[in-house]
């Protein structure tokens, strides 16, 4: 297992305790987990293209991780209030979009492995500022702020996703006939 496989496997675990000290309102505590996830986020991405360990498991694990601490995020910070349920609803939604079309793409091509793309790239990375910004200022007086530039990069990864998987369909049925 290479190092980056272990950072995203850390991410993942390190939603349990997220969660764990977000119901016990250690808040404190989740930031600090959740900035260190961030950080292992881009820490795994960096060694992986530095040190060329690159693996199918980790072009997996990767976006699994990110998925399961962003989206486990937005909702327990929505649940809690301290965030608005309609940016945790467009942020679960786009992930949900994205992840079926992958799936519906996959089970047509059998080979396509996800490829991240520039906008999901700066949409992750805007998703973290905003509940690491939220976590680090309970009573911020900029929330909305980074809510609504999180809805706006969310938004246009997810029309790009759906045009990229457009393309690779028409592609796939161009290639077939």
């Amino acid at each position: 297992m290479t190092v980056p496989n272990l950072l995203s496997l850390f991410r993942i675990i390190g939603t349990f305790f997220f969660i764990f000290f977000m119901f016990k309102e250690e808040y404190n505590l989740a930031f600090i987990i959740f900035l260190l996830q961030g950080l292992s986020d881009l820490a795994d991405g960096l060694i992986a293209r530095l040190f060329e360990w690159k693996t199918d498991l980790g072009a997996f694990l990767d976006p699994l991780a990110d998925k399961i601490m962003l989206v486990s995020s937005y909702l327990i910070l929505s649940y809690k209030s301290m965030i608005p349920k309609w940016v945790a609803f467009i942020v679960v939604f786009r992930d949900f979009f994205v992840l079926a079309g992958f799936l519906f793409l996959y089970t047509l091509s059998c080979q396509n492995v996800p490829r991240p793309r520039i906008l999901g790239k700066i949409c992750t990375v805007v998703q973290v500022l905003t509940v690491s910004y939220v976590l680090w200022s309970v009573e911020g007086g900029f929330k909305f702020y980074f809510f609504y530039i999180t809805v706006f990069f969310t938004l246009l990864s997810g029309i790009d996703y759906l045009l990229s998987g457009i393309r690779l369909l028409a592609r796939l049925r161009l290639l077939k006939g």
